[in-house]
């Protein structure tokens, strides 16, 4: 039985309160779909591109952070895409409107597709 409280940490009435910490955040994972790569994006998809339209922001990037500085600088960007291998230093905004992609996908292929966090648009 799990006892409500005032703060955000369940506290579990039959096997106290570690255990509880425990279960609660493993449920949070089970829950996140994306993993946090930097404070302005996440990674939504490794080796895989939207097959929706892009627009080149760089051809020499030496990292996603760089990247995500170059969609950040253009209004309405919200995805974008890294190359790595044969695409590496590859910079490109994806116009998908989710993180879904309904376009599809092209996968296996030479990127990873970042999302920008909201408070983090130009």
């Amino acid at each position: 039985k799990i006892q409500a409280s005032k703060s955000p940490i369940a506290i579990c009435a039959l096997c106290g309160p570690m255990v509880a910490l425990f279960f609660f955040f493993a449920l949070m994972d089970a829950f996140q779909a994306k993993t946090v790569v930097g404070n302005s994006f996440i990674l939504v998809r490794e080796n895989a591109q939207c097959l929706s339209s892009d627009t080149v922001l760089g051809m020499m990037v030496s990292s996603p952070q760089e990247c995500a500085q170059l969609c950040a600088s253009r209004s309405g960007c919200r995805f974008f895409i890294v190359g790595r291998a044969g695409a590496n230093g590859e910079c490109r905004q994806e116009t998908t409107l989710s993180a879904s992609c309904s376009e599809g996908w092209d996968e296996p292929d030479s990127y990873d597709l970042y999302e920008m966090v909201m408070d983090s648009f130009a």
